[in-house]
């Protein structure tokens, strides 16, 4: 007699960071990528402005399945300054596995007015 036995280990997500945090500016377009390891299967990443998702992610796993790193193409505007920028990493067949990484966003303007008024 033959017994086979199949274990599936399922765990969540122990790193998620976004790793290129440099200036932004209004109307440059820039890359940024958040990596996510330690989950099996492999995370799923999403990006969130504010709550709202960002789409037009890309998702790369690792050929160890260890690693899934994310990119997504993101244009700042001025309005996007204070906002909160998040990386989400969660395991596709696990509740309440989600880990975030936030960075709060400074947007340099590339023109700012000032209006000062003097009232006598």
């Amino acid at each position: 007699m033959i017994i086979l036995l199949y274990f599936s280990l399922e765990v969540v997500p122990q790193v998620t960071r976004i790793t290129n945090r440099g200036q932004l500016f209004e109307g440059e377009s820039v890359e940024l990528e958040c990596i996510t390891s330690g989950s099996r299967p492999p995370a799923e990443i999403r990006w969130r402005l504010d709550g709202e998702l960002l789409s037009d992610a890309y998702l790369f796993v690792s050929p160890d399945e260890n690693s899934t790193t994310s990119a997504v193409s993101y244009t700042p505007r001025r309005e996007h300054d204070g906002k909160l920028l998040t990386c989400e990493a969660s395991n596709p067949l696990l509740d309440n596995s989600s880990l975030l990484d936030d960075w709060r966003l400074v947007v340099y303007c590339k023109e700012c007015r000032l209006f000062i008024c003097l009232i006598v």
